[in-house]
């Protein structure tokens, strides 16, 4: 696979993802999990995401039954080694040892924050932990999205880490904090309007390239608008209610309060989520296409510009283009697709604000982001 990769979901996602409770198609679903992080996907195979920041997208026939995944925290993931450094939350997948019949592919995101120094990006990896040691996982990576994708064959732990061996982290200059308010938007065969799912995310560290495990802090509370967030083990969070998962207004301007600890310096801020959603409707969720070439569209292209990334397939390899002028279509070229193999492919549309964080107490790479990710599955032929 290309040295590059994607999310979100976001990433961050990021993403980023993202994640809360919809499916796709019957033939491959998307789950996004809530709060209670699960979804049920059996051997039709399908994708579930975890809130920008984790995505495990299984093949048809990977399963041979049905099961029910959980993405949690690890409590205390032990450390890699002295010179390892930990970018991303370590998340325990289960039911651990679920084998796959064949590749699953997971994609994680990490803090690019740690690498504005002389740590290079490249020498980020997915590891996996298999209860005794770590291993490391042939692994692509996005730099321009602050990805990494790996194909496992069963499940435990995974975190992305960086080789700190050779070069010395940027010193800290306050609290890390890392907010995100982000959408991910799901097109189902046959509908004109998409699902949506709408998660708050806040995150904070201590120094901004930490000794490793990360080991994120509590401030007393964070409130974005109306919402106050719950803390889990990772930081804290917001979803929609099971009637209300696209929660957040487009255009709106989101004040965000963080009422300060000992650990965790006050903070009064805001962010603009996008004013327009732009999802792909040309081609259709699960729509065949040509390696030699074909064009998207997408609605509401308002102004700015989006990014687009085709990942997937059975060499996971991706294609990225990004600051393209959102004029509401694209064409793929043939020389852009020729490092993709005729198979099943993601093609992910992102749009995003980003803002950095200036204030008292916090490191100032610290950065607030708004983001809407739409995710249409493909057949490339």
């Amino acid at each position: 696979m290309s040295s590059k990769y994607w999310y979100l979901c976001l990433t961050g996602l990021l993403v980023i993802a993202v994640i809360c409770g919809c499916s796709g198609n019957e033939e491959n679903p998307i789950i996004i999990i809530d709060e209670d992080t699960e979804g049920v996907i059996g051997p039709e195979g399908g994708t579930i995401q975890l809130a920008g920041l984790v995505s495990l997208t299984i093949p048809p026939e990977a399963l041979s039954d049905t099961i029910r995944f959980t993405i949690t925290p690890c409590a205390s993931p032990p450390l890699i080694a002295d010179d390892i450094l930990f970018v991303s939350t370590c998340y325990s997948i289960e039911p651990s040892g679920t084998i796959f019949n064949s590749p699953a592919v997971l994609t994680m995101s990490y803090g690019d924050s740690y690498f504005a120094g002389d740590i290079e990006e490249d020498s980020v990896r997915l590891f996996t932990h298999d209860g005794t040691s770590w291993s490391i996982l042939p692994t692509s990576i996005s730099t321009t999205y602050n990805q990494v994708a790996a194909a496992i064959t069963h499940l435990s732990d995974f975190v992305v880490a960086a080789d700190t061996s050779t070069f010395e982290p940027p010193p800290a200059e306050g609290v890390f904090a890392e907010i995100l308010l982000g959408r991910s938007i799901y097109l189902e065969e046959g509908e004109i309007e998409p699902e949506r799912n709408d998660v708050i995310m806040a995150r904070f560290d201590s120094a901004y390239a930490p000794d490793s495990p990360i080991i994120p802090l509590r401030a007393d509370s964070v409130l974005c608008g109306e919402y106050c967030l719950s803390w889990n083990e990772a930081g804290y969070y917001a979803y929609g209610s099971p009637g209300d998962m696209d929660f957040l207004e487009l255009g709106e301007k989101y004040p965000l309060l963080v009422f300060g600890s000992e650990s965790v310096p006050a903070l009064s801020d805001s962010i603009a989520f996008p004013m327009k959603e732009q999802y792909v409707i040309d081609p259709t969720n699960e729509d065949t296409v040509s390696i030699d070439g074909f064009e998207i569209s997408w609605t509401n292209p308002g102004s700015g510009y989006v990014r687009l990334v085709i990942v997937g397939g059975e060499s996971d390899s991706l294609v990225i283009v990004e600051g393209i002028n959102n004029n509401g279509n694209y064409t793929f070229s043939a020389e852009e697709l020729s490092g993709l193999n005729p198979g099943d492919y993601e093609l992910v549309l992102i749009r995003e604000n980003t803002k950095m964080i200036a204030a008292e107490g916090y490191d100032p790479r610290s950065e607030i982001v708004a983001r809407i990710t739409n995710v249409t599955m493909l057949h490339i032929e």
